[in-house]
C-alpha cells in the first residue's frame, strides 16, 4: 500500500460523506443557474476547505492509523511478530506516522485544487452556495464529523497488506465503506430534526447537482491516490524496517525501544 493510497481513504471519506448520507435517505432532480467563474471557484474552495483542512485531516489521522494497525494484525507474518514481540505493530505504525502526515499535508493543495475544479465545472455558484451553507449547518457538520471519526477501511487496508501486488483502492470499495459507515454509524445517531433537515436538503437542486458531480469527485480521488510518491514511500519502508529491528533489539536487550529516524540528506558543499 502506498502512502497516497492510505491517505486517500482519509480524504475521500469527507469528500463523499455528504452525498452518501443524503442518498441513504432520498433522491432529487437537477437545475442550473448562471455563475461567475471567480465567484464559483471561491465558494468551491470554501467547500473543499471544510472537509480537507489541516485540522480535519489531523482528526481523521488517528482512527485511520488505528485501522491500519488492525489490518497489519491480520497478516500472518506480522501477526506472528506481534506474538513474539507484543507491541511491535503499534511501534511500527507510530514510526511512519510523522513522515506520512508531513508528506500528505504537503500534497493536499494539489488534490484540493483538483476537487475544486470539478465543483466549478459541474455545479453553479448558487448551488455551491447552498451546499456550503448545508456543510456549515449543525446537521452537515455532524455528517462530516461522523465520517471523520467513524469511517472504517480496515478491510480495504487488509487487502493491500495481504495482496499488495494486486489490491487497489477503487471508487467501488471506498464507496462501500462510506455507505456502510453512513447507514450503520451516522444515520442511527441523528435526531428526527436532523433527519428532516437532511431529507429536505436532498430534495433541492443543489443536492441533485452534487449527486451528479460526486462520481467525478471519487474518480479524481482514485486517480490521485494511484500517482506514486516514491521518495516518501521509500522513506516509510525504511522506517518500518528500522522500527522492527529496533523493537526486536530492545526487547532482547531488556530496554525501551527508541523510535527510529532517517539520517538527513547531506547538503552539497559550495566551492
Amino acid at each position: 500500500m502506498t502512502i497516497r493510497q492510505f491517505w486517500c481513504a482519509v480524504l475521500l471519506c469527507t469528500a463523499a460523506s455528504l452525498t452518501q448520507a443524503q442518498l441513504a435517505i432520498a433522491q432529487s432532480s437537477n437545475t442550473s443557474t448562471d455563475a461567475q467563474p471567480d465567484e464559483t471557484r471561491l465558494i468551491a474552495m470554501q467547500i473543499v476547505a471544510l472537509s480537507m483542512s489541516e485540522e480535519s485531516m489531523q482528526k481523521q489521522f488517528a482512527p485511520m492509523l488505528a485501522q491500519l494497525e488492525a489490518a497489519f494484525k491480520q497478516d500472518a507474518d506480522i501477526s506472528q511478530l506481534e506474538v513474539e514481540y507484543p507491541g511491535i505493530i503499534s511501534f511500527m505504525t507510530t514510526a511512519i506516522a510523522i513522515p506520512i502526515k508531513k508528506q500528505i499535508l504537503s500534497e493536499s493543495p494539489d488534490i484540493s485544487r483538483r476537487m475544486a475544479d470539478i465543483y466549478v465545472a459541474n455545479i453553479s455558484a448558487s448551488h455551491l452556495q447552498s451546499l456550503l451553507e448545508f456543510y456549515q449547518s449543525p446537521t452537515g457538520q455532524k455528517v462530516v464529523e461522523g465520517m471523520t471519526m467513524q469511517i472504517d477501511f480496515t478491510n480495504v487496508f487488509q487487502e493491500f497488506i495481504t495482496d499488495p501486488d494486486n489490491a487497489e483502492f477503487t471508487s467501488e470499495n471506498l464507496g462501500q465503506s462510506i455507505e456502510a459507515t453512513v447507514s450503520k454509524s451516522i444515520l442511527p445517531t441523528m435526531s428526527e430534526e436532523e433527519i428532516s433537515h437532511l431529507m429536505a436538503f436532498s430534495k433541492t437542486p443543489a443536492f441533485a447537482a452534487l449527486t451528479k458531480a460526486n462520481p467525478l469527485l471519487i474518480a479524481e480521488m482514485a486517480k490521485w491516490m494511484n500517482e506514486p510518491m516514491p521518495e516518501a514511500e521509500a522513506e516509510s519502508e525504511q522506517l518500518i524496517v528500522l522500527a522492527i529491528n529496533e523493537y526486536i533489539a530492545a526487547s532482547e536487550e531488556g530496554r525501551e525501544p527508541v523510535q527510529p529516524t532517517l539520517p538527513k540528506a547531506k547538503s552539497k558543499a559550495l566551492y
